[in-house]
């Protein structure tokens, strides 16, 4: 967002209409009351005031069919303008259906699993043209070929490129659009997956609970997926130099379809990426990483001239922080336009609610990147705020209230949320964050849980991005909760 307008970017491909839509909804999400075409106009400039009237017709209409009221309100008045009102529900259903509409979505999905589809077939299927098909593709190849992965068109429209990337990719696109395995839609043999993610996770000693069980089977269909396409797994010098820096456990013998190269990626995908709070029995050599020292000094460095000094155990930290960053980067380095759909972090609120405690983190940042600028990219600047937020929490004294927070984005995610929580509500509440969901007085979830994990406990489905409507849905229930004390 630039000057109170949002930057509209279409990676993948995807179609003007799709991110349309997903801005229009992010943008009133955000609003305290009503807004105008116009106002809307001046956050989404590349669109007409005419277009956004048309879309915001259709998205009231979508939004009824996925979310009747009271769960969900799109208010169209001629007098006052258009207002969104969501309670206790995530937009995210109703993106993903947008997406899984798109040419784009349905090419790269029949590819990554096929990795190649006769080009007439498809055309057909879809009524297009070969020409609209072939336009596509190339658009589709301006994303995906910063990750040295390519689409071919003749007879057969085929996925080239680097087996490394491709599998590392295709578990980013999924989870960027899923987040877990039990919401992919029309997948046959779930219970294949699921019982083979039990098996590993027995053999590795690791219990998880079921909202995390879903992630790490997601993260294992698409990896068994990449072994079924047939394509030896192998390594270039620079990745093999990656993998000789960590001590992995041995394959299991029931993995008899995969190679030893293919066991350790798929381990080294899991520590790496932080979605878990386990290191599935990955660990870094003592040798390993010299470089990262640089980073990590500078790192320290930047934050105790801008804060406070850091102890022993936290300079560790930040240390295999930035290791694990380092590694996933080889995997797949996320760039600013696959970022961008994640829309994880709303730094927009966070300068509104503790407008000093921001500009201490851009001091800082601004500090780092000039020691180590080849770090300077969004989803580090992510994982920097979020290690901030462990070592300089901020806190307020008053009515007390337990919260536990479940995020897809766990591994990275928790702490930033329970922070902005605590700076929303710092003149409010007291609040106290923990596991257990049973020790809770309030479950706040970016995605749906189980209901045999609630445990009795009162749940509230939120954004990642925490938006307005978000933030008073949680007051409300909090005061709810506190009022239910003093009667």
């Amino acid at each position: 967002m630039i000057n109170g307008q949002m930057t509209l970017v279409a990676p993948l491909g995807l179609d003007r209409d799709f991110l349309l839509k997903s801005h229009l909804l992010q943008v009133l999400d955000n609003a305290h009351d009503f807004l105008t075409t116009s106002e809307i106009a001046k956050q989404i400039p590349q669109f007409s005031i005419d277009v956004i009237q048309q879309t915001c017709r259709m998205l009231k209409e979508d939004l009824h069919v996925f979310f009747p009221e009271p769960a969900c309100e799109f208010i169209i008045s001629k007098r006052s303008g258009i207002r969104l009102i969501r309670r206790n529900v995530t937009l995210k259903q109703l993106i993903n259906h947008y997406a899984q509409q798109d040419l784009s979505f349905i090419l790269i999905q029949k590819l990554f699993l096929h990795r190649e589809i006769v080009s007439i077939d498809f055309y057909e299927e879809h009524h297009i043209s070969e020409s609209t098909l072939r336009r596509k593709v190339r658009s589709i190849n301006a994303t995906i070929n910063n990750y040295d992965i390519h689409i071919t068109f003749a007879q057969k429209i085929k996925l080239t490129g680097s087996e490394f990337a491709i599998r590392s990719f295709y578990f980013s696109f999924l989870f960027l659009l899923y987040r877990q395995l039990s919401s992919l839609p029309l997948l046959d043999e779930q219970g294949f997956f699921e019982s083979r993610s039990l098996k590993i996770l027995d053999y590795l000693e690791t219990s998880l609970t079921l909202r995390e069980f879903d992630i790490f089977a997601l993260v294992y269909y698409t990896y068994e997926q990449g072994v079924y396409a047939g394509i030896p797994l192998q390594l270039s010098e620079k990745e093999k130099y990656l993998f000789q820096q960590f001590h992995f456990p041995p394959k299991p013998p029931f993995l008899n379809n995969w190679s030893l190269i293919e066991w350790q990626f798929f381990l080294l995908f899991l520590y790496s990426s932080e979605l878990l709070h386990y290191n599935f029995k990955v660990s870094l050599k003592d040798s390993a990483f010299n470089e990262v020292l640089d980073d990590s000094t500078n790192w320290v460095h930047a934050f105790q001239q801008t804060f406070h000094p850091l102890t022993v155990r936290q300079q560790q930290a930040v240390f295999h922080s930035i290791s694990k960053y380092i590694t996933l980067s080889h995997f797949v380095f996320m760039r600013d336009e696959i970022f961008f759909l994640f829309r994880i972090v709303n730094y927009s609120h966070l300068e509104q609610a503790a407008p000093n405690y921001y500009k201490r983190f851009l001091v800082f940042w601004k500090t780092f990147c000039q020691k180590s600028p080849h770090l300077d990219t969004n989803l580090f600047r992510l994982k920097s705020f979020t290690l901030m937020t462990y070592f300089s929490p901020l806190v307020a004294p008053l009515a007390p209230v337990t919260i536990a927070i479940y995020s897809e984005f766990a591994g990275f995610l928790s702490k930033y949320l329970s922070d902005r929580l605590t700076i929303h509500f710092q003149a409010f509440y007291q609040l106290t964050f923990v596991d257990s969901f049973l020790d809770a007085d309030l479950i706040i979830s970016t995605t749906p849980l189980h209901p045999d994990e609630l445990l009795g406990t009162p749940a509230i489905i939120v954004e990642p991005t925490l938006n307005i409507a978000d933030l008073l849905l949680i007051q409300d229930k909090i005061q709810v909760i506190v009022n239910e004390r003093t009667e």
